[in-house]
């Protein structure tokens, strides 16, 4: 689901199936997405944030649970090119084959993307 204004684009999406996204059977796996960004008009400047989460419960090998949160800033270089930078906590427990376990991690990312038009012309 999503709504967009003139400065705000708001992005959702929830999933539970038998199928996991790593297309394995078993369970019940549930996803929930969003994303919020801002944009000014006319701006080369965007701001967006972002929250997932993912369980994994009953399956025959694993049962796990983990979130991610994440923050960026991109700015256009030009029609073709754009930078980006973000920030990313990401946190998982579970189960798998029997072991339990736990862990988190911090990430900071710095991309630039070339997106060349005319190509497909």
């Amino acid at each position: 689901i999503g709504y967009r204004t003139f400065w705000h684009t708001l992005l959702a999406s929830y999933d539970r199936s038998s199928v996991d996204t790593f297309g394995l059977a078993g369970g019940t796996n549930t996803t929930l997405m969003g994303t919020w960004t801002v944009r000014p008009p006319g701006s080369a400047w965007s701001l967006s944030t972002n929250f997932a989460q993912e369980q994994m419960r009953n399956a025959v090998f694993a049962s796990l649970s983990g979130w991610q949160a994440g923050t960026g800033v991109s700015r256009r270089l030009g029609s073709e090119m754009s930078f980006t930078a973000q920030y990313v906590y990401f946190t998982s427990q579970g189960t798998y084959l029997g072991i339990s376990n736990k862990f988190s991690a911090h990430s900071v990312r710095v991309s630039m993307s070339w997106s060349p038009r005319g190509i497909l012309r």
